[in-house]
């Protein structure tokens, strides 16, 4: 989906200017664009989903940093560091901690890989969710003019040509279907006649559009990229300057939370939640993108690879996240976290770049990979 190497995407005919079908070129559009830092006032969003203000703001505390330490594959030393900070809510104080964890990316795979395409378009594909039924999401088709509009499906095991079934939003140009949940709720977006972008979410069975209500881009600009079991979704909605601001979306109450966090960022994307309300993400701090957890009061910055551009895309209920990071020769890899701490780089074999972008809680991951002939091709992959 969004999550395509800027030099492997061409930007779709429908947005010249604007940038849809891939998560890193969406970075570098916000990383380039206005550099005023997102406000930290209004209503941010604890984990239990209750706590709301319109003056909300944050302070660096004087806590003592700790070392955070761990091995990844091969040998290698994943380290970190910890700061303590307060941030102040409606006139009281609250603690939250800010961790940082650093990775090479270096190390083997240790996944089996198994290629999903679509015969609709055997040269364009992108896996993006997957539930604990294995049950898969995505799309299919570049976007790179009228021939190959993106175009949703869903595809269950074991995963043959027969089993790929559409799903586009009605009446949509484009759509892509990017996560889904046990009970088959899906999340994605869509691009209308007008080239503007719409979240989406189809729930007991009907497609609803889900726009954040303070978008301000023009045109409109929104996506749905993951959902939990309770029907919670993750997203983001553009400003007028182009930033990305983060929320989430509860379908069963038809409620909006904006997702404030503790920390100044250009741009802020929230790219999946799992059943314990823990979100993850991607953020922007002057020109590099970190990959983000934000868990009970505790935000964990990634940095992987040449620390440059990480993104995390995916989070199950055990806490392994998933996503993508940028090394020092510029290619992309997949990664998964561990909740111990432990990283695994995932490349699909014969692979120039690789994106993990969705997982579930049995230890299935899937993504997209470019092989040597340039196209784009999803899959799914277990340990």
């Amino acid at each position: 989906m969004r999550f395509m190497s800027k030099d492997t995407e061409p930007t779709p005919w429908w947005a010249r200017k604007r940038v849809l079908g891939s998560a890193l070129a969406v970075t570098a559009l916000v990383a380039s664009g206005a550099a005023a830092q997102a406000s930290t006032s209004g209503g941010f969003f604890g984990m239990d989903g209750h706590r709301n203000s319109a003056n909300a703001s944050y302070a660096q505390g004087s806590g003592t940093g700790q070392g955070y330490g761990g091995q990844g594959q091969s040998g290698t030393t994943l380290t970190g560091t910890s700061q303590s900070n307060t941030w102040t809510w409606n006139g009281q104080n609250y603690s939250w901690n800010q961790h940082t964890w650093a990775w090479n990316g270096t190390g083997q795979n240790r996944f089996q890989f198994r290629t999903l395409v679509d015969r609709a378009d055997p040269t364009f594909n992108q896996i993006l969710g997957v539930n604990d039924r294995g049950t898969a999401v995505g799309y299919f088709g570049s976007g790179e003019d009228t021939k190959h509009p993106n175009k949703g499906f869903l595809v269950t095991s074991p995963y043959q040509p027969g089993e790929f079934r559409n799903e586009n939003f009605p009446g949509s140009v484009q759509t892509q279907v990017v996560g889904i949940n046990n009970d088959g709720t899906t999340v994605g977006f869509y691009v209308d006649a007008a080239g503007a972008n719409h979240g989406f979410i189809r729930w007991q069975g009907r497609f609803r559009t889900v726009d954040f209500p303070g978008t301000t881009s023009k045109p409109s600009f929104n996506q749905l990229l993951g959902v939990n079991n309770h029907n919670v979704a993750a997203g983001f909605y553009n400003d007028q300057a182009g930033n990305s601001h983060g929320y989430l979306f509860d379908a069963r109450r038809g409620r909006f939370i904006p997702l404030q966090l503790p920390i100044q960022a250009t741009s802020v994307v929230a790219t999946g939640i799992n059943d314990a309300g823990q979100v993850v993400g991607f953020l922007v701090i002057g020109k590099t993108t970190h990959g983000f957890l934000w868990s009970h009061d505790e935000l964990t910055l990634l940095r992987l690879g040449n620390h440059t551009n990480t993104q995390a895309l995916g989070i199950n209920n055990a806490g392994v996240i998933v996503g993508s990071f940028v090394d020092a020769a510029d290619h992309t890899h997949g990664f998964v976290r561990f909740g111990s701490g432990m990283v695994r780089r995932v490349d699909a074999p014969g692979s120039t770049s690789t994106v993990v972008n969705g997982l579930n809680n049995r230890g299935v991951i899937v993504g997209f990979f470019t092989d040597t002939r340039k196209n784009t091709l999803g899959f799914i992959a277990h340990r």
